[in-house]
């Protein structure tokens, strides 16, 4: 009995209150926590997801980079096919004109 008066001058209530009401905080703290990890679990997996998708814009930005500079490429290599071709059909032309003008002479 003594005990129980020291414990209700020390905390102002009975053990037995004092013990339910420390049982029903540690079952609202036991809750929160429960909710902020849920919370946390969400935010993990947004999180995740924005990652994934930035990975994603980030191959694809290289893959438009690679396309971009393979068409690049392309154009290079075909303007100086062109110019080759002009050079030889030039050169062609040269030629027939020549022989043209030395078929000429013959006549």
């Amino acid at each position: 009995m003594l005990k129980k008066a020291l414990f209700k001058d020390n905390l102002g209530c009975k053990p037995e209150t004092y013990r339910r009401n420390l049982l029903r905080y540690l079952n609202e703290l036991d809750k929160l926590i429960d909710e902020r990890v849920f919370k946390y679990g969400e935010l993990w997996m947004k999180e995740r997801e924005v990652k994934e998708i930035k990975e994603i814009e980030k191959r694809l930005k290289e893959r438009e980079i690679q396309q971009q500079e393979s068409l690049s490429t392309d154009s290079t290599t075909l303007d100086t096919t062109l110019v080759t071709e002009g050079i030889s059909l030039d050169a062609s032309d040269a030629v027939f004109s020549t022989v043209e003008c030395s078929e000429s002479f013959k006549d």
